[in-house]
């Protein structure tokens, strides 16, 4: 059995909130907006520095239209052509 490490699975959970906004082509404002939430606040939570509650996950599932266990799941990483992708259209 693995044992789940706090730190990394929260630094996950923030990565994935972020994915979840970009799909939605959403700034931190605009997300922030539709949460109901100080866009700091939003930050905090897209970079790991401020835990989550359940209520909160409800809130992005249904915000982001992703099921709870998106934002659970572990990451996969990216392969580099991904990230040329994305590079290529910002």
């Amino acid at each position: 059995m693995t044992t789940l490490d706090p730190i990394k699975a929260q630094k996950n959970i923030a990565s994935r909130i972020v994915e979840a906004r970009n799909a939605l082509d959403l700034s931190q404002e605009e997300a922030a907006q539709l949460l109901d939430v100080p866009r700091l606040k939003l930050h905090e939570w897209e970079t790991g520095k401020r835990p989550l509650s359940v209520s909160d996950l409800e809130k992005f599932a249904e915000i982001y239209q992703k099921e709870i266990s998106f934002f659970l799941r572990e990451q996969k990483e990216e392969n580099a052509f991904s990230v040329l992708l994305r590079a290529s259209r910002t």
